[in-house]
């Protein structure tokens, strides 16, 4: 709770400065000091979350498909993502530290394909529907660090 409170105080208490304006202080000789930059997320190679999104980073909890549509048992929790991303800014690109634990992005449902579990009834059978409860980084997607 506390490290949430204290990345919430960081986003409320300073505007997010564009990833151009900090590494031209950085050259300048300038720190820019703590706060928060703005750029677009890029990756060299392209993640596919649980519901069908191509990604840089994703953090997905499957559950089967409930009565009337609803959340129902969960059958996984899943999590991909690369420990160094590239945020990208006008006329500069950066490399920045990824660390999921710090994730915040909004929660999508997206319906989706159960794994199968490794009974042969249920790798002969049909696949089974699931809802995929995800937060996903897509490539060229505004996002603060």
């Amino acid at each position: 709770g506390a490290r949430v409170r204290l990345r919430a105080e960081a986003l409320l208490g300073t505007a997010p400065l564009p990833l151009d304006e900090a590494v031209a202080a950085l050259r300048a000789g300038r720190s820019p000091g703590f706060g928060v930059y703005r750029g677009r997320l890029e990756t060299q190679e392209t993640l596919m979350s649980p519901g069908g999104v191509p990604c840089a980073f994703y953090d997905a909890a499957v559950h089967a498909v409930g009565v009337h549509g609803r959340k129902g048992p969960l059958l996984s929790r899943e999590r991909a993502y690369s420990p160094v991303l590239m945020l990208r800014g006008e006329r500069t690109r950066a490399s920045v530290g990824f660390a999921p634990s710090g994730l915040l992005a909004p929660v999508e449902v997206r319906r989706c394909v159960a794994v199968p579990a490794l009974t042969k009834a249920e790798l002969l059978g049909p696949p089974t529907e699931a809802l995929s409860w995800e937060r996903v980084g897509t490539p060229g997607e505004v996002c603060w660090v």
